[in-house]
């Protein structure tokens, strides 16, 4: 999804265009690495997993689990939050 999302983003603005969505992503990813839960429960019980979501200041949401027994931050997705529905996690 985030390949997707570069490349969309290359195609309106030129492959020398420096691109928000991935510059916040690497700032949120190393902001999960010192506060893993700081992001919203999203799904727990049922999944195996649980996910976390934290809206971006772009309007994108970054779908993530923490792995404690590794102490990994694992992120699963990356979805416009404009869509209405979240991504299948």
């Amino acid at each position: 999804m985030l390949d997707e999302a570069d490349e969309r983003w290359i195609a309106e603005h030129g492959f020398d265009a420096d691109n928000p969505l991935l510059e916040e992503v690497a700032g949120v990813a190393d902001l999960l690495r010192e506060t893993p839960e700081l992001g919203v429960l999203y799904r727990a019980g049922r999944f195996r997993r649980e996910v976390r979501r934290l809206l971006l200041r772009c309007g994108w949401h970054v779908y993530y689990s923490f792995d404690r027994a590794r102490n990994a931050v694992v992120i699963v997705a990356v979805w416009y939050g404009a869509r209405g529905t979240g991504p299948p996690v």
